[in-house]
């Protein structure tokens, strides 16, 4: 973005009217800063305005030379600068570019330096953002420079303008502009110390990012990321540098690592994808065999590939891959996140039994040492039985993790046992909102979905944004016949899995918005589930077969209903809504219960069978205290008027 040069004075205007030109006003602010007797004496008119107008009223270039004037004085920085600019423009003033007059600024301020503060300012240039004082002596610090220096080095930069600096809540916090940070980088590739310098560099953000996984369990969501996502820019630098040819490849692979919670937390997965794909292909050849490191890489790439491709070959070879080197290294943090990944991974392929064993086994690893693992248990515990068909004991489940969330005051909202991982809150009020509303409170449902959302908007992650959007939001308003709702939820989860680059979730809204046609659901189980529940999917013979086996869980209920209907001899319908209806109440859906029963009392009225079509829809209907306003509600409502007015005199 060019930035149009300061309207400068002419020589011939008075005092008054000088000194409302903004290069005046910056000249005399930046003179003033360190010694506030400064004051600008007729005589010194001419000389100022002389400045301004050599520098083109170039903001940076004037703020280098003002930081000088307490050192020269306007006479002697005018004599100073006529030396330096003469070297450049061959005595042609007139014709020197506006980029030769930041660059000659920029040469007599670093000539003006000690040699301790030429290496400081050029050392500082591979940092790509702000900067602690510990973090510049850490890179600084070293050959020709020692620690004890680069406190007065710095002070001094701040003073000459060629460094920024700005109070943070916890310390000061040092930038360079980025024209000063390019012609630093420059100095310090001549200088030969480019690539000692970005090495140190890398080791800082590996402190630091290491420093950040001790405290995500210990500091609160907000102010962990107030803190650490200011430094994602220098750790993208770093392992940009360290992955490149020449780099410190082995120190890029660790910070792949350390920084796995800031990338989670950002929710920036196919970024951090790329940098864990290079770790991977590059730990085999720069280092002895490293079962710990590949391990979290296996696990990280599990979790990328389930957001890039549900349950893919890929993503269950990555997390089965994990759980064997876990287990080998007895390592039981690495198997808790290896046995929960591949139970997202059940989940989304619609294979519920093996979710349900796979929660089982992650109880019996025994994660009840750790708060945080024990909490995931009971949530995960809480989808196997959702999912598998027990809503009672799920919802038992759900409640319990929330209440102990908000007992412990939410410190930490992801766990580092769990391998696909969402807010904590967000994921139980997820699943507490579907189970709430096969329940038969489609209302109460509603406002749980919503403040899962609200949630996840507020905390700003995006792929547990889409996860409660995919899983609660958009299918309970699809339920409730809230078409306008679903509508807005399903084009915020199209946006915002764009937005984050996760195509799993970007196939969910496609398919909801019924612009994706009928793939090979491998993988996709729990999406084709779905679509049935929403009565815009056919239910087939395999598909029968797996409710009618117990594999359906959740479902099963409504896919024997969709298949009733499709066919032709009410005999068979008949029985295959009875089934449906013992298996909802068996379930504890009441809400499936409602469309089987609306289904059988619609065949029995077309039967005859008046009486007992009632009695069976009122029944059901009885059982509900709110949600009245529905559309599954308002369809039996009207039933049961049919079904009144035909009632025998």
């Amino acid at each position: 973005q060019p930035l149009v040069p300061l309207s400068c004075p002419p020589a011939t205007v008075s005092r008054a009217q000088a000194l409302g030109f903004s290069p005046m006003q910056l000249l005399l602010e930046r003179a003033m800063s360190p010694q506030e007797s400064f004051a600008l004496s007729d005589a010194d008119l001419p000389l100022a305005i002389d400045i301004c107008q050599r520098l083109d009223g170039i903001p940076l270039a004037i703020e280098l030379v003002a930081a000088q004037i307490e050192r020269f004085g306007l006479p002697g920085l005018l004599v100073q600068m006529e030396d330096n600019f003469r070297l450049l423009t061959r005595g042609r003033r007139s014709a020197l570019p506006r980029q030769q007059t930041l660059r000659a600024t920029l040469d007599w301020s670093f000539d003006l330096l000690t040699a301790c503060e030429q290496i400081c300012l050029r050392r500082l240039a591979v940092f790509r953002g702000g900067f602690s004082l510990v973090s510049a002596a850490a890179v600084i610090a070293g050959e020709q420079v020692a620690p004890a220096e680069v406190l007065g080095s710095i002070t001094q930069l701040v003073a000459k303008s060629l460094l920024n600096v700005e109070a943070s809540d916890d310390e000061m916090v040092y930038r360079l502009l980025d024209i000063t940070r390019t012609y630093a980088l420059e100095k310090l590739s001549q200088a030969c110390e480019l690539h000692a310098t970005r090495e140190r560099h890398a080791a800082r953000c590996l402190a630091l990012m290491e420093q950040a996984r001790g405290d995500w369990d210990l500091i609160a969501t907000q102010p962990w990321i107030d803190r650490y996502a200011p430094l994602r820019e220098d750790v993208r630098a770093a392992l940009d540098w360290g992955f490149a040819d020449g780099g410190a490849q082995l120190l890029a692979i660790r910070l792949t690592v350390s920084a796995m919670p800031l990338w989670q937390e950002l929710s920036l997965l196919r970024e951090h994808g790329g940098y864990v794909d290079q770790a991977l292909a590059l730990i085999g050849q720069v280092t002895a065999p490293c079962t710990q490191l590949t391990l979290q890489l296996q696990l990280a790439l599990g979790s990328l590939s389930y957001h890039a491709m549900g349950a893919a070959p890929r993503t269950i070879a990555a997390f089965e891959g994990a759980a064997r080197l876990a287990e080998t290294t007895q390592d039981l943090g690495g198997q808790l996140r290896a046995v929960s990944g591949l139970m997202a991974v059940n989940l989304c392929a619609g294979l519920y039994g093996p979710a349900q064993a796979l929660s089982v086994q992650f109880e019996r690893l025994d994660p009840r040492t750790e708060p945080l693992l024990d909490l995931s248990a009971q949530r995960l515990r809480a989808l196997g039985q959702h999912y598998t068909g027990n809503q009672t004991l799920a919802r038992h489940h759900a409640e319990q993790v929330l209440q102990r969330m908000s007992q412990s005051g939410h410190v930490n909202r992801f766990a580092l046992g769990v391998g696909v991982q969402y807010d904590q809150g967000v994921a139980s009020l997820t699943v507490l909102a579907r189970i709430l509303w096969l329940q038969g409170f489609p209302e109460r449902a509603w406002r749980t979905a919503s403040q899962a959302l609200e949630l996840a908007l507020q905390i700003n992650h995006g792929t547990s944004i889409c996860y409660t959007l995919a899983l609660a939001g958009v299918v309970i308003a699809r339920y409730n016949g809230a078409e306008d709702d679903a509508q807005a939820l399903q084009r915020l989860l199209l946006e915002q899995s764009h937005k984050h680059s996760v195509q799993l979730f970007q196939t969910w809204a496609g398919h909801y918005a019924g612009i994706l046609g009928h793939p090979d659901w491998q993988g996709l189980g729990l999406i084709q589930d779905t679509l049935i529940t929403f009565g815009t999917h056919a239910v087939d013979v395999p598909t029968l077969e797996r409710a009618r086996s117990g594999a359906a869980g959740w479902c099963a209920p409504e896919i024997l209903r969709v298949y009733a209907l499709q066919l032709e001899d009410e005999h068979t319908t008949e029985t295959l809504l009875l089934e449906a209806l013992g298996l909802a109440h068996q379930q504890g859906a009441l809400a499936w219960e409602l469309r089987c029963g609306a289904a059988l009392a619609q065949l029995w009225q077309q039967q005859g069978r008046i009486q007992l079509a009632r009695d069976l829809l009122g029944s059901i209907h009885a059982r509900f205290s709110e949600g009245f306003a529905t559309q599954d509600l308002l369809h039996v409502r009207c039933l049961l008027d049919e079904l009144q007015d035909k009632r025998p005199a």
